[in-house]
């Protein structure tokens, strides 16, 4: 296999590992914690052999939890538990991943997390010898029920937080964001503020004689302007009265401008750089021709949404030209 690396995050580190549990051969592993749900989150097999802390002081704190190392035992998995390890490694025949995660709700829903997944021979290698090191304490029945009476729930139900009143679900970062969006005109009261978020939106743009600047707006600050960052590409579909959907060519996001509206409420508007030539196409060119480069399948009215795969996320952005003109394959040619 040639040697690749790569950076997964969040959800896209959660598919990885799931495809690595579920696909993988001659799997060890070594999460830290492994708590509520995590035979759920990550379903080791039969022959499979992980590592956790199962502790007495991390059964009490709820970090680790004996009835989903029962479960794992049941299938078959070798389980074995170490006192201090910090460590979260899953190690295939083939394919390692080292990250932050634990098995838990919290890291899967709340957490931001990271990891590296890599096919380097050397690097699997010590991978899986570094877990085997580590199997020195095999879980027994004795042991396991010991646990199961000492167990205290953790401080969350199933892990995962309350949420509080105006919390929102973690948003993922991402290179592109495909965002909906429907026609409607800002007040002439707030064109005086509107232009000053122009101008400064137009000092920040590179390529002058190809490139030009454009806005969209939103009533309330949408979750995902908290992720948003400079330079992230962002194709914009925007539904008008009759309900067709034009989508316009990849733009990248220069700045948020947040201003009042009156009576409390604020209006943010979002600035980007676009090509100065805006060749639109329809909602149904870009839906084929996205499930064509990227197996990406969208709905048939546009949704915002992350693209996190970057390799998806390519695909995309070369359905246009540089210069905001659509592809062959963009025409349906």
């Amino acid at each position: 296999m040639a040697r690749e690396s790569a950076l997964v995050i969040n959800e896209e580190l959660w598919r990885n590992a799931k495809r690595l549990v579920t696909r993988g051969k001659s799997l060890r592993a070594a999460i830290a914690y492994f708590s509520q749900k995590g035979a759920t989150l990550l379903p080791f097999r039969k022959g499979d052999t992980l590592v956790v802390d199962l502790s007495i002081p991390s059964v009490r704190a709820g970090r680790s939890d004996p009835r989903e190392i029962e479960k794992l035992i049941r299938r078959g998995v070798a389980v074995f538990s170490r006192g201090n390890p910090h460590a979260k490694v899953i190690a295939t025949d083939r394919e390692t991943l080292v990250g932050s995660a634990n098995a838990s709700g919290r890291a899967a829903n709340l957490l931001d997390e990271a990891a590296i997944l890599t096919s380097d021979a050397a690097a699997v290698r010590r991978a899986r010898d570094f877990v085997q090191s580590l199997c020195n304490e095999p879980v027994r029945d004795e042991y396991l029920a010991l646990c199961k009476r000492e167990y205290r729930p953790p401080r969350f139900a199933n892990g995962v937080a309350p949420r509080t009143r105006g919390a929102r679900r973690r948003v993922l970062p991402a290179k592109l964001w495909i965002i909906g969006l429907g026609e409607g005109e800002i007040p002439e009261s707030e064109e005086e503020r509107l232009a000053q978020g122009e101008q400064r939106a137009k000092a920040m743009i590179r390529m002058r004689q190809q490139s030009d600047t454009s806005y969209f707006w939103w009533p309330t600050k949408p979750a995902f302007a908290s992720v948003l960052r400079p330079g992230d590409w962002v194709i914009r579909a925007t539904r008008d009265a009759d309900g067709r959907v034009d989508v316009s060519p990849p733009g990248q996001f220069l700045l948020l401008d947040s201003y009042s509206r009156g009576r409390g409420k604020h209006r943010y508007v979002f600035h980007l750089q676009v090509p100065r030539q805006d060749h639109t196409v329809t909602w149904t060119q870009f839906q084929r021709a996205a499930k064509k480069v990227g197996s990406l399948r969208l709905m048939k009215r546009p949704r915002t949404r992350a693209i996190p795969e970057a390799a998806t996320a390519d695909a995309l952005l070369r359905l246009w030209t540089v210069a905001g003109r659509p592809s062959k394959l963009l025409r349906g040619r």
